[in-house]
């Protein structure tokens, strides 16, 4: 766990979301409109403190929209942290979530958006212990392979990351503006956290630990930031 908290910056992530406080606004929560097309996530790398990584290939097709968002976000990647999630609810930790990365196509490359207050759109999806994810289980297969190996290793076109996205949360998410929860902890996130949570096995969440114990970050301040939802949870 990071227990690193922002140096003056005011809009760091993740943090606590306050179901009382979130401000209902169908017009600036609109549908969340989703597309992952087959074949665009490529590979999967495991890193040497134990975090893997879904890169996307590099002219990805796979977007996200929604009246929050300033255009069309194109998939870059996506990770997860375990050992507990990220982002809390009243409070509430889960036992994981899913980062999906996403680049603003107005400023051209990734590395351009991340230099932009809304460059990145990070959607978030909550994990709690249940009944096992099947599409998890197909990737974990390949994260366990990386792991050993240390090297790149690439996944099946079938493979269809919309199985890892609770549909009911497409209409039922907060958003707010905030930052990486990596280093460099860039502000340069309009993040989006899906309310209701996928469910990951015992067996799924245990081989994950085997690999590193926990890698969240702690909550970040909101400072005078809003956060917005598309209806009362």
């Amino acid at each position: 766990m990071s227990t690193k908290r922002s140096n003056g910056q005011n809009r760091q992530s993740p943090i606590d979301i306050s179901t009382s406080k979130a401000i209902q606004s169908p017009e600036k929560c609109s549908p969340l409109l989703i597309r992952f097309n087959h074949g665009d996530c490529v590979e999967v790398t495991v890193n040497e403190e134990g975090c893997w990584k879904v890169s996307a290939r590099l002219h990805s097709t796979s977007v996200i929209r929604g009246s929050h968002l300033t255009g069309t976000y194109r998939l870059l990647q996506f990770h997860a942290h375990w050992g507990g999630s990220e982002h809390t609810i009243d409070g509430k930790r889960f036992d994981g979530e899913i980062h999906f990365v996403y680049w603003n196509t107005r400023y051209f490359a990734p590395d351009e958006a991340c230099k932009k207050s809304d460059g990145l759109a990070v959607l978030g999806v909550l994990i709690e212990k249940g009944a096992p994810n099947q599409e998890f289980g197909v990737l974990l297969k390949y994260i366990e392979e990386s792991n050993k190996t240390r090297k790149a290793v690439k996944i099946p076109i079938t493979f269809d990351p919309m199985r890892l996205v609770p549909k009911s949360g497409l209409t039922r998410y907060f958003t707010y503006l905030g930052g990486l929860t990596t280093p460099p902890f860039s502000e340069c996130v309009v993040w989006t956290v899906m309310q209701t949570p996928i469910t990951f096995s015992e067996a799924q969440l245990k081989t994950l630990s085997t690999m590193t114990d926990e890698n969240w970050r702690e909550c970040q301040r909101l400072h005078a930031r809003k956060v917005y939802s598309t209806k009362a949870v």
